[in-house]
């Protein structure tokens, strides 16, 4: 076997380019936060806006997410929109509950009317017993 001389660390031949590669120097795009506080600002937006119209279980997810992103980026208007609106939804629900607490015969009429006196009865007797069950 004929003499070979010890290949150096990062010895590349003359002329030899990887394909595939890019040249260097080469930057890496930078991500910017903004766009995440605005995508964030969207979303909560968007929660907030089904909060009203279906269920308030998006309520307080919105509010989380609008705080995010205003967290991210403190310019974005849509983050501070989704903010706003995503803790005016939970204040709506919170109120809708305190005020059905607090009168249930009310509560009770609107069950009858909706569901028939049995389905309405044990819907109370399940609210009622969860409450109870949590103090």
């Amino acid at each position: 076997m004929p003499y070979q001389q010890p290949m150096q660390q990062g010895y590349q031949p003359q002329g030899y380019q990887p394909q595939g590669y890019p040249q260097y120097p080469y930057q890496v795009p930078v991500q910017n936060d903004e766009n995440k506080g605005t995508v964030l600002g969207v979303i909560s937006i968007i929660l907030s806006c089904l909060s009203c119209c279906c269920t308030y279980l998006t309520s307080i997810p919105a509010a989380i997410l609008g705080l995010i992103g205003v967290i991210r980026n403190k310019k974005s208007v849509v983050s501070w929109i989704g903010l706003v609106l995503g803790i005016l939804t939970t204040i709506f629900w919170i109120a809708i509950v305190v005020y059905f607490m607090s009168n249930p015969d009310q509560m009770r009429e609107l069950l009858t009317e909706a569901y028939g006196e049995d389905t309405a009865n044990q819907l109370l007797e399940s609210v009622y017993g969860f409450i109870v069950r949590l103090f």
